[in-house]
């Protein structure tokens, strides 16, 4: 995803929020003119982020002998930010919706067991 695809769903997601409560946003903490890129070594935080990314996407990304491995998730799964015992929306979010992916993807299924 590339940064002005990213600031233009952070502005959707602003608009949105404004016209439906169920999108709860801090928004005087987000400044999308501010969005840019940092080495993972400048910033601890990144370090950590990073290794969450690398694990989504090694737990749903295929190999070429079509074959998932959905253990790098569930590492993570009790480590995941949670709203009212829900993970997705919040700790884990989705730019499709989750159950139309996993129409597409079904080792998905497997990747989120238990969540």
């Amino acid at each position: 995803m590339s940064y002005a695809d990213l600031r233009e769903y952070i502005e959707l997601l602003r608009t949105q929020s404004q016209m439906s409560a169920s999108i709860q946003i801090h928004w005087p903490a987000v400044i999308t003119e501010k969005i840019r890129a940092v080495a993972h070594t400048q910033l601890a935080g990144l370090q950590v982020a990073d290794a969450v990314a690398t694990s989504v996407y090694y737990a749903i990304k295929l190999s070429r002998f079509g074959i998932s491995d959905p253990s790098y998730m569930t590492r993570l799964r009790g480590q995941v930010y949670r709203r009212k015992n829900h993970c997705f929306g919040y700790g884990v979010k989705f730019l499709s919706n989750l159950d139309d992916l996993k129409g597409k993807m079904p080792h998905l299924s497997a990747a989120f067991e238990n969540w």
